[in-house]
């Protein structure tokens, strides 16, 4: 791409952080379009638009020295005459797993002909407009740490102040590193109604409140002071207990009394400080200032009573709570000189204009009134009809949706309502009561203020979650609900890999698995679709079940490439990258994208990245070489990566390379490091799996890992060809008991749809239907199905030259075998027993090895093989 563009902005001084611009520009095409296309990219993220038709969003994550550009094909979209093109973008300003903001910025060039062969040409340049529209709100809740923004959207406020751009740099300058290709497939969107109506009721403020306060989220400075502001309703005289904690210095007042004065530092605890207030019928302000200087900027609240909390004096829609900071502040030793400073909240309650603050201007700012709300109020159900949904005006109302399991994508809602109707959609996994309960430790919702009429709204930003609950407040006439739906998004993938067997439960968990991968791919291999962290020890997991599942090969090379920049002077990679989140290098990271790029590599036959890759590899052998740790988990994972990088340098005609990470695995393999071990442990499992080992123990009971540690456990009984494998795997129905419909981080929750905990899927294809590649790209690949009980099984497998298939069964006392598989790839066929191995009927040569019978075949058209076994148990250990 040759770029003549230039990157483009606002003027200075409209703000910093999670920030909403618009860019448009017209401009007139001579002629028909013959072919046009356009290359986009910005910082943070976008979304295009041409001639008002949706044309894409990006751009995919990207570290401080790489930005990913998009290229989309324009021809359908552009006309004769005037064409607009527009852009909205959002700029983060704030670090998170899934990306780097550097500077807000936008880059677009558009490049196209005529039917006559006139060319035509649109670059942002000084002669666009952009504009801040004021209908998200800049004061809006990160979602947790790490995660992005909530939005709350004011769609009263749409309208653009339209400005002429400023030019920042030229396209390949700035701060913004240098501009490669999306290199892999745009993001699918597809919309999906929600599928049933839980709940709906009338909602019910509980009685006495608790709040949890995270100032480092909301100001991000240190060494500084801020105050939170509230109003208390008392219905009635009463006397209140009220609960405090905080991290650092606090004081508080009430009603313009000091109550607490405390400046001793520690963690934060929800009861710290307790006492009774005696409050009169009316209103009753808290202020509250906190100090910033112990590590943490942490505040806990309890209130208990019959008690209205809002930050503007309205129990119907306002804020809980205002904040408003932080102010200069100086430490001498560990004291905080501005705990007792009087900034200007200390000297008039009524505090509703903006004052001096740490760097400059500072203004009232709500407090999460968003998802604290949601998760704190109680519905009353009454009754509702299916069809057409009418909101009555009056009380907040809440309708609570269930999509039927787990999705991806942007959040939509379609209704009819007056003007200032605020809609809250809060959501989650897991419902209690019938209502929705959020994530933990996450403000994961969003918010809708209505215009008048008719209406639809989608989030700008990806959410994942089972349930929605839309909670209607300030509604001051009827509000008729439409379509309510999700847009789904993600990697797009064929399904092109599958398995069934006689065991119903283990098809589930088969299926089961490939939906929480499939979720988990967007623009990287992400641990889970919430936090979007990309993982080495979680993308392993996830590629393999992808190689069986989907068969692609563009996400896992892209993926791969990344993690090797993370690589830092001592070798080692990252246990998270790109991220602007600072994870620390490790060697099990280094070691299992090691191990991945090996079985890349195998499963996809480009040996071309691993010899791009070799330089990185070799330096981070080295620096696990020099690990001194006695974790012997991390050491087997070396090991792993020792035998992944001899069979590279051997495919890449390293002779030296292969004796030395040989020499260095057979040495591993013997050591006291790994063996032996008193008790039964992970790294014992995982000693099998990497073949260092050749037995384990099965887990005694009482031994517990979580599901992506027991896929581990399962692999190596599958190797040992114990029958115990099995039920190891069945052991996943425990959260399909549960009610999961992706599987989970752990056992009793965490992540929700956790990519790692799908490795059954891979296991299931690869050692029970028995089919994996030996040679890289699949050219030769062994059939060696392990029945472990089961009656029968049958799948697809995708490869670069299409799909392996095979079913087996056991019938009339034969082991049959049926097999197809393209002219290009010769297969290892292994099947368990002794006696006469027949092809398609004829007896053919076969060697007898550990349990099996193996021939080697080139499989034209469909295959039948059959064996006669002895018995019909489970194969012996191979």
């Amino acid at each position: 791409m040759e770029w003549k563009a230039q990157w483009i902005w606002a003027q200075e001084g409209i703000g910093s952080k999670n920030l909403y611009l618009c860019f448009r520009k017209s401009f007139n095409i001579p002629g028909q379009v013959a072919q046009a296309s356009a290359c986009c990219t910005a910082d943070s993220m976008y979304k295009l638009y041409i001639n008002g038709k949706f044309v894409g969003r990006g751009p995919a994550r990207g570290d401080r020295f790489h930005r990913s550009y998009d290229r989309y094909n324009l021809t359908p979209l552009l006309v004769k005459g005037k064409n607009e093109v527009l852009a909205v973008v959002h700029y983060r300003g704030e670090d998170t797993y899934d990306g780097v903001s550097v500077r807000g910025g936008f880059l677009f060039q558009l490049e196209g002909r005529t039917m006559t062969g006139r060319t035509f040409s649109v670059r942002s340049d000084r002669s666009w407009e952009v504009g801040r529209t004021m209908a998200w709100d800049r004061r809006s809740f990160r979602i947790g740490p790490g995660l992005g923004f909530c939005e709350e959207y004011d769609a009263r406020r749409e309208e653009v102040d339209w400005r002429r751009a400023a030019v920042l740099a030229p396209a390949d300058a700035g701060p913004w590193g240098s501009l490669e290709p999306r290199g892999m497939p745009l993001p699918m969107e597809e919309f999906l109604p929600a599928g049933r109506v839980v709940v709906v009721g009338r909602c019910k403020p509980p009685e006495g409140r608790s709040f949890s306060f995270d100032l480092g989220e909301r100001f991000g400075e240190r060494d500084a002071v801020a105050y939170l502001s509230t109003y208390l309703w008392s219905g009635g005289s009463q006397e209140v207990e009220l609960s405090l904690g905080s991290s650092g210095g606090v004081k508080l007042w009430v009603d313009g009394e000091e109550v607490l004065s405390y400046h001793v530092h520690g963690r934060a605890e929800p009861g710290q400080h307790r006492m009774r207030l005696k409050l009169d019928r009316g209103w009753h302000q808290l202020l509250l200032k906190a100090d910033h200087s112990a590590g943490e900027w942490k505040v806990y609240l309890d209130l208990e009573g019959d008690l209205g909390v809002s930050a503007v004096r309205d129990l119907g829609c306002g804020p809980c709570w205002m904040a408003i900071g932080p102010f200069e502040n100086e430490m001498v030793g560990d004291e905080c000189v501005g705990f007792s400073t009087r900034y200007p909240p200390e000297e008039g309650l009524d505090f509703g204009s903006v004052c001096p603050g740490k760097g400059g201007e500072v203004e009232w700012v709500p407090w999460d009134s968003v998802a604290e709300r949601m998760s704190e109020e109680e519905i009353e159900p009454s009754e509702f009809h299916e069809g057409e949904m009418v909101i009555p005006a009056g009380e907040p109302t809440a309708v609570v949706l269930d999509f039927g399991r787990e999705v991806v994508g942007f959040p939509r809602i379609s209704l009819e309502a007056p003007e200032g109707t605020v809609v809250d959609l809060g959501y989650g996994d897991e419902l209690e009561g019938g209502r929705l309960v959020p994530p933990e430790g996450k403000h994961y919702a969003d918010r809708y203020v209505c215009r008048e009429g008719v209406q639809e709204w989608e989030t700008f930003g990806r959410r994942a979650f089972r349930y929605v609950q839309l909670t209607f407040r300030r509604a001051t006439g009827p509000v008729r609900l439409g379509e309510v739906g999700v847009n789904l998004t993600g990697y797009p993938v064929r399904e092109l890999g599958s398995f069934v067997c006689s065991d119903e439960l283990l098809n589930r968990i088969w299926e089961v698995g490939r939906y929480t991968v499939k979720l988990c791919m967007y623009d990287a291999y992400e641990s889970d679709p919430l936090t979007h962290i990309q993982r080495p020890e979680d993308t392993r997991t996830e590629a393999l079940v992808n190689y069986y599942a989907f068969g692609d090969y563009k996400l896992i090379s892209r993926t791969l490439r990344q993690f090797a920049r993370s690589q830092g002077e001592d070798g080692m990679l990252r246990e998270a990258y790109p991220s602007a989140v600072p994870f620390p290098s490790s060697p099990r990271a280094s070691a299992l994208w090691t191990i991945s790029l090996w079985e890349y590599v195998l499963y996809s036959g480009d040996s071309e990245l691993a010899r791009e890759l070799l330089p990185c590899l070799e330096r981070a052998l080295e620096g696990m070489e020099r690990y001194e740790g006695d974790d012997a988990e991390t050491k087997v994972f070396y090991a792993g990566a020792l035998g992944a990088a001899s069979r590279m340098a051997l495919l890449l005609g390293d002779e030296a390379g292969y004796a030395k990470y040989l020499g260095r695995f057979n040495a591993l393999a013997t050591s006291t490091d790994i063996h032996p071990r008193k008790e039964c442990g992970l790294a014992d499992f995982l000693a099998v799996c990497f073949g260092v080992g050749e037995d384990a123990k099965v887990p005694p009971e009482g031994l517990s890992f979580p599901p992506y540690q027991l896929s581990y456990v399962a692999e190596a009984l599958l190797k040992m060809g114990r029958k115990e494998a099995l039920e190891v795997l069945r052991g996943w129905g425990r959260m399909l008991e549960e009610g999961a419909t992706t599987w989970w981080e752990d056992w009793e929750g965490g992540a929700r749809c956790y990519g790692a905990s799908s490795g059954p899927t891979y296991l299931l294809s690869a050692y029970i239907l028995g089919i994996v590649p030996i040679k890289p790209g699949w050219r030769r690949f062994r059939v060696m199905p392990r029945p472990c009980g089961l009656e029968w099984a049958e799948g697809d497998v995708p490869t670069p030259f299409g799909k392996v298939s095979a079913s087996w069964r056991w019938e009339g006392g034969k082991f049959r075998l049926s097999l197809e598989a393209p002219p290009e790839c010769v297969a290892e066929v292994g099947l368990p027993g002794r006696g006469e191995l027949l092809r398609n009927g004829r007896k053919v040569q076969a060697k007898e090895e550990g349990g099996y019978l193996w021939c080697e075949l080139r499989p034209e058209g469909r295959e039948e093989l059959e064996v006669s076994p002895v018995g019909r148990h489970p194969p012996p250990r191979t």
